[in-house]
C-alpha cells in the first residue's frame, strides 16, 4: 500500500465528493485513477447505449430540427446561474 499526497483544496474536494458517494476516499481516489488510466487517449472508445438512451437522443434530435433547442448563451448562462447557486449552497 502506497500513500498519495494530495494539495488541501483537491482533498476536500475529493473527500466531498467520496462521501457525496457513500464511499471511503481511499476507494474513491483508487476508483479515479483507474478511471483515468484506463480512458482510452484517442478516442476510439465504445459506448453501449440502451434503447431507452437511443429512444431519448432521438426524442432530443428532433425536438432540436423543430426549433426547441437552446442557444449556447442561453446554455452558458443557465450553467453559470447553477453553479453559482451550487458554489453559495457549498462554500469551500
Amino acid at each position: 500500500m502506497h500513500t498519495v499526497r494530495l494539495p488541501d483544496p483537491l482533498y476536500m474536494e475529493a473527500h466531498r465528493a467520496a462521501s457525496a458517494n457513500g464511499v471511503s476516499i481511499e476507494s474513491f481516489v483508487a476508483d479515479a485513477v483507474q478511471l483515468h488510466l484506463h480512458d482510452e487517449p484517442d478516442g476510439n472508445q465504445r459506448v453501449v447505449l440502451t434503447a431507452e438512451q437511443v429512444n431519448i437522443i432521438e426524442r432530443g434530435r428532433s425536438d432540436i430540427r423543430a426549433g426547441k433547442g437552446l442557444t449556447m448563451d442561453q446554455v452558458e448562462r443557465d450553467l453559470a446561474a447553477k453553479k453559482a447557486a451550487w458554489l453559495e449552497a457549498n462554500p469551500r
